[in-house]
């Protein structure tokens, strides 16, 4: 699986601030991305698919998204039109973001002990839009000395139309590994990781992933994340979705397994479940 670090891997020398014109001619399943700043991805063409600490986001040419987690997995998906995958990327660093914070600090109130989303996905407005026109101007023309003029007002505008989020973003302060590792784990029992993708997610070795995972759940995470899937398989068993709907979703490699280990976890099939249950 391809690792990268961002922006360090596109740019030769990051700034405290820079945009990056992005172009993949082919797909990319699940990149592991490091960031080593803060990034705003703006989509021009193809989608984004993003495996983060706190879960799922998928992202569209009608969304951006302001990613503020140290690592993720990365999909892309090239545009069935042009054949390709373009983005504009806006990096920013700690500093020009505690710049920002103090500059504004009486808009920006106190918010200790809240949580901020790792990735936050805003929908485009004609704001936002003409703002994405506008970097793409300066792109071309190299003004970076405007660039960190640029992110205020972006940050400025999201925080008077989203106050609650941008706030509990601004204000967000660091959580010990353990709560993280929680947060990671249970925001993404549905998404069909692995152990190792679960591991990076967390900024850990597997081997680190599975010592502090097994202290925290008191079981190994194999069998503790077979578990939960299954009982998220008996919830989707009672809606009425079909074996051969949902065994790829929780990571079964055929509908037989996935038949033969829900039969063992609860004593019956999914058929006489589902009329159990109904």
């Amino acid at each position: 699986m391809k690792e990268f670090l961002v922006p360090d891997h596109l740019v030769e020398t990051p700034g405290k601030t820079g945009l990056i014109w992005y172009q993949n001619d082919s797909d990319l399943n699940k990149g592991r991305v490091n960031f080593t700043q803060f990034v705003f991805s703006f989509l021009l063409e193809g989608r984004k698919e993003l495996f983060a600490p706190d879960g799922f986001v998928e992202l569209g040419k009608d969304e951006f998204v302001l990613i503020g987690s140290a690592t993720c997995l990365m999909t892309e998906r090239r545009s069935p039109i042009t054949e390709s995958y373009q983005s504009v990327l806006f990096t920013f660093s700690q500093t020009v973001l505690a710049d920002f914070k103090f500059k504004h600090r009486e808009k920006i109130s106190s918010r200790a002990g809240a949580m901020s989303a790792s990735v936050l996905k805003f929908p485009h407005d004609p704001f936002t839009r003409n703002f994405v026109h506008s970097l793409q101007i300066l792109g071309r023309h190299h003004q970076h000395s405007l660039y960190e003029v640029k992110l205020e007002e972006l940050l400025l505008y999201l925080l008077h139309e989203y106050p609650t989020v941008l706030q509990t973003f601004l204000s967000a302060h660091e959580w010990n590994r353990e709560l993280e590792l929680r947060k990671i784990v249970e925001n993404n029992i549905s998404s069909n990781l692995s152990i190792e993708e679960l591991a990076f997610l967390c900024n850990m070795s597997p081997s680190t992933f599975k010592r502090h995972f097994t202290r925290q759940y008191q079981q190994p995470p194999q069998r503790w994340i077979a578990g939960k899937r299954l009982d998220l398989a008996q919830y989707w068993n009672a809606e009425g979705k079909r074996p051969k709907e949902i065994y790829a979703e929780l990571g079964y490699t055929t509908l037989s397994n996935f038949i033969r280990a829900y039969k063992k976890h609860f004593g019956v099939s999914t058929r006489a479940h589902r009329n159990e249950l109904l």
